[in-house]
């Protein structure tokens, strides 16, 4: 279908030939340009657009890509082959937004480049633009040919000479219109590197005016996050007259840091010296940095299954080790090498244990009890004077509380697990002393700070944070300081796993962390928790919990593990704590068991079990005994426990491995809540 149209009153300001598909676009571009005194024609095919310009050559042809028959691509392509057609400008309108859509688009011989949606502004102000270059191209080359007829006779010659003058003058004010008014910044230099020209995108990019930044020298926007050694390349390249590619990080006016990808072309006169330098330069800041977070989310899931795969195991394991250590120390006649040995053996073994924690805390897969508490509060009473002892002597510590209100929602030992990670980075980078200060505050994260801070969310938080006046982090380093099992520490000295653990735990309370270093002066991380109002319905850890009051040592205990050696050893526990203990290796053995005894006081069962988890244990035992109390027990990452509908907040939970001495306060603590209103489950993980 083809529609030459109406001609309206002032239908001599242009003729405008649209393809499109679609005939809402249009009915609505029609209306639009006719409103504004242009004479339209229309074409749903690259077919009839074709026919249509041959008939009738338009003064500017607004073109859909993706058309039923021949792409907009190919139907530029053909126009501007054939000389009759090539002038006339050619402004794609589509819905391909991307770079290289772009770049097809002028390579075919595109004038410009519109997006849909579009705004009508947008589009009358090019088409206006672009038919007003047409016809003064024209005009010009008119006002040429006649002027060349009046001075043939006298002088052929000069004639050429303006003739070529005025096309030059023509085409270049007519790609400089294209170029300012282009979405990629182009910055044109003279060949000793001198800026003559930039255009609108390069100024809201950079924050540098057209007149700050003609004149100077492009190192302005200089990062220092290429050595010398890359620029020389760039610039052999060019001065060699080929185009350099690549990527560039360069610094705007504020101080901040952009990535762009760029290509800088030599331009070369007549005489074949090059003459202008011109650089096309695409921002691809927010795409480096969503690239960077897909990694370390890859990394992270990754290390998390890592992690999920062999926690279990690894903690029933460290369960029976820990667990038989103990044991061994209840004699007296131990030889003093053997407990010696016996020593070390427990320390590598709460080591591994600790490492298991820290590959948790990385990978999200803690199983935690958050509550709403005070930091404030938190640090005072429980984490400064255990830092106090960490520390040493020759560091100063400084806690400025200054966050009123400090309410966060957080499991206090991740809080702990932060603060002393952190710390013992900073006392390491300050072998020779010097101070480290905690303090915290109140703050909002606006939009403005998350567009420039990728990861976080506008809200409220508590900040806080910890500086010292160590050696500083190296800037080649910084990048890579949260990934997983890189260290700089001598070997034995760091796992590579405290900052990552701190990320993990960070992102697991929805919080925000920042690094700052200074080589020689110093590091400061801010960690930005999300402010909680204060609330009664936190779960409380156990040592905060009442303790039953009364004798508890003479209880009839069920234990339901189906790991062997687990269960040996954590009824040989009970047993010293003076319980009396009923084993049972499945669920249908554990039932068997609770029908059969007088009574139950307390069941200790592993959650994840082949054939009923201990959830489902829990309630079937209920019917037996109705006043029994559970604690749950279980080796593997919460997620895996979640999967089994282990949500619920206020219950007893106790992790893998645990000592002698933690079992018995989690009895206590269990056997002290009152009711049967308890709902089972581990604490709340996510």
């Amino acid at each position: 279908m083809t529609d030459t149209g109406t001609a309206c009153p002032g239908a001599g300001k242009g003729d405008i030939l649209v393809v499109d598909d679609s005939r809402d676009n249009l009915r609505l571009l029609s209306r639009i340009l006719r409103a504004q005194g242009y004479n339209v024609r229309l074409a749903v095919t690259g077919k009839l657009a074709l026919e249509s310009i041959k008939a009738r050559q338009p003064d500017l042809v607004l073109l859909d890509v993706r058309l039923p028959d021949i792409n907009g691509f190919e139907v530029c392509r053909r126009l501007k082959e054939d000389e009759n057609t090539r002038k006339i400008p050619v402004l794609f309108i589509t819905v391909l937004d991307t770079v290289e859509d772009k770049i097809r688009g002028f390579e075919a011989g595109g004038t410009d480049y519109i997006v849909k949606p579009f705004q009508q502004e947008e589009v009358l102000a090019r088409v206006n633009t672009h038919i007003s270059l047409f016809r003064m191209c024209n005009k010009f080359e008119q006002m040429v040919r006649e002027r060349t007829r009046d001075l043939e006779a006298l002088n052929c010659q000069l004639q050429d000479e303006i003739a070529a003058r005025k096309q030059a003058e023509a085409e270049k004010q007519l790609l400089f219109e294209a170029i300012n008014q282009s979405s990629e910044a182009v910055v044109i230099t003279d060949p000793d590197g001198t800026i003559v020209y930039v255009n609108r995108a390069f100024e809201m990019r950079t924050g540098y005016s057209r007149d700050e930044a003609v004149g100077q020298n492009p190192r302005l926007l200089k990062s220092d996050r290429h050595d010398q050694a890359f620029y020389q390349r760039m610039w052999d390249t060019i001065l060699g007259g080929e185009t350099w590619q690549g990527e560039l990080t360069n610094r705007k006016k504020d101080g901040s840091l952009f990535v762009e990808k760029a290509s800088i072309s030599p331009v070369f006169d007549p005489s074949g010296r090059i003459s202008n330098f011109i650089a096309v330069k695409l921002d691809i800041t927010r795409q480096r940095s969503l690239e960077n977070q897909l990694r370390q989310a890859q990394k992270m899931e990754s290390v998390g299954r890592l992690a999920g795969g062999v926690a279990h195991d690894y903690n029933n394991t460290l369960q029976v080790i820990l667990g038989g250590l103990q044991l061994l120390f209840l004699k007296d006649d131990l030889p003093e090498d053997v407990r010696h040995r016996l020593n070390q053996m427990q320390a590598a073994a709460e080591h591994a244990s600790w490492i298991t924690r820290q590959l948790l805390a990385f990978s999200r897969k803690q199983a935690v009890c958050p509550r709403v508490l005070d930091i404030n509060d938190l640090l005072s009473g429980d984490i400064l004077p255990m830092l106090e002892q960490l520390i040493g002597e020759d560091i100063e510590l400084g806690f400025l509380p200054e966050a009123n209100p400090a309410t966060i929602k957080i499991d206090p030992g991740q809080v702990q697990q932060i603060v002393s990670n952190l710390v013992i980075n900073a006392r390491d980078a300050m072998p020779a002393g010097g101070k480290l200060t905690i303090k915290t505050a109140n703050a909002v994260m606006d939009e403005q700070f998350c567009s420039r801070h990728s990861g976080s969310r506008p809200g409220d938080y508590v900040v806080m944070t910890i500086t010292d006046t160590g050696c500083g982090i190296d800037p080649e380093i910084m990048p890579y300081i949260f990934e997983p099992f890189f260290t700089t520490k001598e070997r034995h000295k760091g796992t590579g796993l405290g900052l990552p653990s701190v990320y993990g735990i960070v992102k697991q309370a929805g919080g925000y962390i920042t690094v700052s270093s200074e080589q020689g002066r110093g590091t400061t991380f801010k960690i930005y928790f999300p402010f909680h109002e204060k609330t009664d319905d936190s779960c409380l850890p156990s040592d905060e919990q009442e303790v039953v009051k009364g004798d508890i040592s003479r209880l009839k205990i069920l234990l339901v593990e189906d790991d062997e050696m687990v269960r040996d050893l954590t009824g040989q526990l009970l047993e010293l704590l003076g319980h009396q203990v009923i084993g049972a290796d499945s669920p249908d053995h554990a039932l068997e068991m609770a029908r059969k005894a007088d009574r139950i006081d307390l069941l200790l069962t592993d959650i994840v079990m082949p054939g009923m988890n201990g959830k489902q244990l829990f309630e079937k035992i209920c019917e037996i005994s109705p006043h029994v109390k559970v604690l749950f027990m279980s080796g593997y990452t919460c997620d895996v426990i979640s999967r089994y509908g282990f949500v619920e907040k206020g219950v007893n939970f106790i992790q893998k491995p645990f000592t002698m001495k933690k079992l018995a306060e989690k009895i206590r603590v269990t056997m002290g809540v009152g009711g049967q209103g308890a709902k089972p489950g581990p604490p709340e993980v996510r």
